[in-house]
């Protein structure tokens, strides 16, 4: 029993510690780390690709562009940063828990949050980074440092589309700049034959010619289709109506009904304590049509001050 009680301290202290290195990590680490590859592309952007603007097919885009779409992607972190995502407090409980109905799988009634002490509203969850229920939860974002919620999760699309556009557009300038002097190169050398003009010749020359762009210019296509990519998931699970956590839960939950369903028979689903489709499925009772979907993310519902709870 000693050894137990021994192995219990240790694993304790682990899990303090790993939740001491998360809490740096999401609030701190991710943080300063955007605001370093933001800041650091830039400069290189300035130095590397800036004298070599305008370019004859983007006219208008010269350098001291950089700045404004940098002071815009900034402004577009810290208003997603700034906004509170929709805490859930004693002021404003009673409206939480009217907003969304429990659906009896992912969200149960009178189901209590063991930190807040009280009666936890449903599509809400308890984030320990930020120690508050955030209505709506979708996730917390470390490179934003916050949740993302009810009120801010418009902001955060806006987010995400405005990287994509400005990683998209940088790269598409490094390609037009590496293409160009490719193009010069190969038209100057008259003598050159079909050969010379294949794929990888073609692309042995620009890196001769144009390493550092060209190094760039993958850099920021990986950024653009990692962001764009993050930024199609979230619109594809607004069209349906279901958060980020939500997904989580339900890709852990499926596999287990639908067990559940091949050993009983589908006839199961009617003694189940929420709704299903026809297939056995989990009813999305949140899926409103998916312009009405995009309206509650996009225009959602101002939480309003109801009448103030006691904590349990």
């Amino acid at each position: 029993m000693r050894i137990w009680n021994g192995r219990t301290r240790h694993f304790s202290r682990l899990n303090v510690l790993w939740a001491s290195m998360e809490i740096v990590l999401e609030k701190y680490i991710m943080p300063i780390g955007y605001f370093a590859v933001v800041s650091t592309l830039a400069v290189i952007l300035w130095e590397v690709l800036g004298p070599r603007l305008p370019l004859e097919c983007f006219p208008r885009t010269r350098k001291e562009a950089l700045f404004p779409h940098l002071l815009m992607a900034v402004l577009s972190w810290w208003y997603t940063a700034r906004r509170d995502p929709g805490t859930v407090s004693p002021a404003n409980h009673s409206s939480c828990l009217e907003m969304y109905k429990h659906d009896g799988l992912l969200y149960k009634e009178s189901t209590n949050c063991e930190t807040c002490l009280f009666e936890k509203p449903a599509r809400s969850k308890h984030c320990g980074l930020c120690n508050r229920c955030v209505s709506r939860f979708d996730h917390h974002c470390g490179w934003v440092a916050t949740c993302i919620g009810l009120e801010n999760h418009r902001f955060f699309l806006l987010f995400l589309a405005y990287h994509s556009y400005m990683l998209g557009h940088g790269a598409l300038l490094c390609f037009q700049t590496v293409a160009l002097s490719v193009n010069e190169d190969l038209l100057g050398n008259s003598e050159a034959g079909a050969a010379e003009k294949a794929l990888g010749t073609v692309l042995q020359r620009a890196a001769q010619l144009e390493r550092r762009l060209l190094v760039l210019f993958i850099v920021l296509l990986i950024l653009a289709l990692m962001v764009l990519a993050l930024l199609l998931y979230q619109l594809n699970l607004i069209r349906r109506n279901i958060t980020t956590n939500e997904s989580w839960k339900l890709s852990a939950l499926t596999p287990v009904l639908k067990q559940q369903i091949k050993e009983h028979g589908i006839a199961i689903t009617a003694y189940l304590p929420f709704q299903t489709n026809p297939t056995g499925t989990w009813k999305n009772i949140y899926d409103r049509g998916w312009k009405n979907n995009f309206r509650e993310v996009f225009r959602p519902d101002p939480v309003k001050p109801g009448r103030r709870i006691e904590q349990i």
